[in-house]
């Protein structure tokens, strides 16, 4: 019997399949490249556009870190000069102080207040001269401005007529406030008010 005629398939729809299904394949990756290069693009218009921002916000924290620290030191120096202002040791109040504890006999020539001692240069005469200015040291070790076991006499020479010059030096306690009580008691009474009113206007003292 004759064979049967085998059917071939055409060429031509196998090779387009072939090139579509390559074309595909080539596009694709270009698609994707094309993509992620429209997306870096958009991602680095946004980074340049946030620059200027952060770097604002950059200065803006800045400023206020510095303003903050500007404000904290004025604050203390603000206070550092109220207390001065109502410091016992500088103003008319120690002139009182170092009258109530100065014994009879003994004569204060010089009072230099510094900021962690007194200095007190002086005389005294008699037989007792040295007992005299022992007190006074004792005198103000006791008042509550002045360190315990804080003062000592640098120096004390005496002359042919037994007059006796000395000088001597007490620390002060910077942990002892001031209070408008302590310097009513000293007789300063426009200390005290003006105390008052730092205080009520909220200056730490």
């Amino acid at each position: 019997m004759p064979s049967e005629p085998v059917a071939h398939q055409s060429l031509y729809p196998l090779l387009a399949k072939g090139s579509l299904l390559g074309i595909v394949l080539v596009l694709t990756p270009l698609v994707l490249l094309l993509l992620l290069h429209n997306r870096q693009s958009r991602l680095t218009a946004e980074v340049v556009a946030l620059a200027p921002v952060e770097a604002r916000l950059g200065d803006a924290q800045a400023r206020l870190k510095s303003m903050a620290s500007k404000r904290d030191v004025l604050k203390q120096q603000v206070e550092k000069i109220a207390s001065q202002l109502v410091a016992l040791r500088s103003s008319s109040a120690l002139l009182e102080q170092m009258r109530q504890v100065t014994p009879k006999g003994v004569r204060l020539r010089a009072v230099a207040a510094l900021p962690s001692k007194l200095t007190i240069t002086g005389e005294a005469e008699g037989s007792d001269a040295f007992q005299r200015i022992n007190a006074l040291a004792l005198n103000l070790e006791a008042e509550q401005e002045f360190s315990l076991n804080g003062t000592s006499i640098v120096k004390a020479t005496a002359d042919d007529a037994g007059l006796i010059e000395f000088r001597l030096e007490s620390a002060i306690d910077s942990t002892a406030g001031t209070t408008p009580e302590r310097l009513r008691e000293l007789g300063s009474d426009g200390l005290a008010q003006r105390f008052e009113l730092l205080r009520a206007k909220g200056v730490g003292l």
